[in-house]
């Protein structure tokens, strides 16, 4: 990747403001390589020119990530609205990115839609957003990203953890075994 590359990309990320733009799925390598290499020529040559060169480049790299990173933000909310997960044109980490969000913003809507419809206590309540906690900060090691196809009863995974119950729609973190199996019987779709 060449400069005039970067910032061709961050022009056509500044261009749509709501979808994200199509990249190389090794773009953040590549522009992460490209600004490498112009520290290295200004820390070579030490002329001002290269430290301007250097400077745009990770300003425009910067800008594209953040671009990116509300528009995946968006494109997460709309996804569990619309019960319609759309993972296009994301590369590399970002993948992970939207999938935890799936994964927070469905528990969050779950737990305001049972808080708003009188059905959670406020200490029940409490402890789902302990879960959404324990998302965030990456608690869900062998875990993966699933959509529940039918309503599931609470059962007690090969680890003695209570799982469940989960509803229809609902998209959540399984463990891996539990997952397996359960998506072979097609009670889950894994994402």
């Amino acid at each position: 990747m060449e400069y005039e590359d970067l910032r061709k990309f961050q022009r056509l990320e500044r261009n749509d403001v709501l979808k994200l733009v199509e990249l190389p799925e090794n773009f953040y390598e590549q522009a992460n390589a490209l600004v490498l290499k112009l520290k290295k020529n200004y820390e070579a040559s030490g002329r001002e020119e290269d430290l301007r060169l250097y400077n745009n480049a990770k300003r425009a790299l910067e800008e594209v990530f953040e671009r990116r990173e509300q528009k995946i933000l968006l494109k997460a909310l709309r996804s569990v609205k619309n019960n319609e997960i759309d993972d296009s044109n994301l590369v590399g980490f970002e993948k992970k990115f939207f999938n935890d969000l799936l994964e927070m913003i469905s528990e969050y809507r779950k737990v305001f839609s049972q808080f708003a419809e009188g059905k959670v206590l406020v200490e029940e309540k409490e402890e789902a957003m302990e879960k959404v906690k324990a998302i965030n900060e990456g608690e869900v090691l062998n875990t993966v990203l699933v959509r529940i196809l039918k309503d599931i009863p609470k059962f007690v995974s090969s680890d003695l953890k209570e799982l469940g119950p989960f509803k229809a729609n609902d998209i959540v973190r399984l463990p891996e075994k539990e997952a397996q199996i359960l998506a072979e019987k097609q009670f889950v779709e894994i994402i």
